[in-house]
């Protein structure tokens, strides 16, 4: 009796009992939904079978394993079985696997299986290749969406970074500040890109990639470096994105690709406006700051440009891009209010940190302007209360300002999430190149893009996207890289 009581306790715990409209009754697996006949009176063999076989975590038995172990509850009041998930092991593997930059055979393996299974969960089997396949392709499928619905509710647009190699895919990194105020960076594309690489066919397929993400009215800025066709591109890509103020900030040039060609004398207004836009600093500082540099350009060049032109082409260009979003957000924005602020300052080098501590220190005149930009230009922010020199945050600044400046921290987001060299999609490169080695020539692209999409996103989750992670094995140094698994045979993937 105590036998057929326990069987019968498994049958009301594990599976639901369905009158079908023959009459008949099927039990369904509440796990699997694998669908079984059944009657009254019936045996329940079979059934204990499927659980015992299929799903020996969720009732707590197995062959090898007498108990399942226990784990407290967050609110540390209660212990809970463990539950083992296949699926969600599934997808947690996959992530492994692209943030590893494994084989897609990785769970395929015997030794896989033997590793697992034995030293964490008996119910534990091999994942074949195709199936952790088709995990990532659903996992990236999903996390798009989800991006897809964060892009549609910014307030604020977004910059690019792009950028072609000779092995022929392109790649796309995507910045923006959030609602929160915190710097993201995400991997939209590492699309392969056999075309010619002529201006048509770049901006052509960065529209398509744009239109998958909803983004092709939201871009404020695209980085590139000095390749003729990313240039000659621009053109097309104002066309169809129609950024602000006629695009005069739309293409930034690589900083760290002018420097290798000679040096940086014309310095783009988009990082001069960003200057301005630092409460420290803002129009005073930056004519001395520009003094200091171009003092130090002395002795290679004598062809400096006048800082007090660059000034008044800075202030034109913010008046122009605060008119524009006055006129499209001033609406939706409550009456600015008076303010007074107490702030930190940062570090800067030599000269120019000394330069900012003397302005910080300085009183100048305010202006009961009506007009957001006005004030903020005219308005004395007081830094000199503070110890901490190095620890200025300031988005953290801006944010506590949103309601004073609400025009000008729409404009902020967008200016300081401008990438200034096309370092972001460089390290997508080396992403792509440690996934798709020797062994693996054969993956295919679209195998390769999710890959690489699954593996830049979770490490945005978990804000690891710029951690270097090395081989730091000793009886590897001196070699030139890295192989997973064994065998010398290349992967078809």
């Amino acid at each position: 009796m105590g036998g057929r009581s326990q069987k019968s306790d498994i049958f009301i715990k594990h599976f639901d009992k369905v009158t079908l409209p023959s009459g008949d009754l099927q039990a369904i697996c509440k796990y699997c939904s694998k669908a079984y006949k059944w009657q009254h009176g019936g045996g329940y063999g079979t059934l204990i079978r499927h659980i015992e076989k299929n799903h020996p975590v969720e009732i707590g038995i197995s062959r090898s394993q007498s108990q399942i172990p226990t784990f407290s509850s967050q609110s540390g009041n209660e212990s809970q079985l463990f539950k083992f998930s296949e699926s969600d092991f599934r997808d947690e593997t996959a992530r492994f696997v692209a943030v590893e930059q494994l084989s897609f055979s990785f769970g395929d393996k015997l030794s896989f299986q033997n590793w697992l299974s034995s030293s964490a969960n008996p119910a534990i089997r091999r994942i074949p290749r195709n199936t952790l396949k088709r995990t990532i392709h659903k996992l990236v499928a999903t996390q798009k969406k989800e991006l897809i619905k964060e892009f549609s509710s910014l307030d604020n647009k977004v910059s690019l970074c792009s950028d072609i190699w000779s092995d022929s895919y392109m790649r796309i990194t995507c910045h923006w500040i959030d609602s929160a105020w915190n710097i993201q960076k995400r991997l939209l594309a590492y699309r392969c890109f056999n075309d010619p690489h002529t201006a048509q066919n770049i901006s052509h397929l960065m529209f398509l990639i744009l239109e998958e993400y909803g983004l092709t009215s939201k871009i404020f800025s695209i980085s590139f470096d000095n390749a003729s066709a990313n240039t000659c591109s621009i053109d097309e890509l104002i066309r169809i994105c129609q950024p602000s103020i006629g695009g005069k900030f739309f293409h930034i040039r690589c900083t760290c690709h002018i420097f290798n060609e000679k040096y940086f004398l014309n310095i783009p207004e988009i990082f001069l406006c960003a200057i301005v836009l630092d409460p420290r600093l803002k129009l005073d500082s930056l004519g001395e700051l520009l003094t200091l540099y171009y003092d130090s350009l002395n002795p290679i060049t004598d062809t400096c440009p006048s800082s007090s032109m660059i000034i008044s082409s800075v202030r034109h260009s913010l008046t122009e891009i605060y008119t524009e979003y006055n006129e499209k957000y001033g609406s939706q924005v409550p009456a600015q209010t008076q303010h007074t602020t107490s702030s930190i300052i940062t570090s800067l080098l030599t000269k120019a940190q000394n330069l900012i501590r003397d302005r910080t220190k300085r009183p100048r005149g305010s202006s009961s302007s009506n007009l957001e930009l006005e004030n903020y230009l005219t308005t004395t922010f007081d830094f000199s209360t503070t110890d901490d020199e190095d620890t200025f945050d300031i988005l953290r600044w801006w944010t506590q300002k949103k309601q004073v400046y609400p025009i000008l921290s729409l404009m902020k987001k967008e200016i300081l999430a401008c990438p200034v060299s096309t370092v972001a999609v460089e390290q997508a490169f080396s992403m792509g190149g440690y996934t798709l080695d020797e062994r693996r020539s054969t993956i295919r692209p679209e195998n390769l893009e999710s890959q690489c999409l699954l593996n830049d996103w979770s490490r945005a989750a978990s804000r690891t996207q710029d951690q270097d992670e090395t081989n730091d094995d000793e009886d590897t140094e001196g070699t030139s890289g890295t192989t997973t698994g064994g065998g010398g045979t290349s992967e078809c993937d």
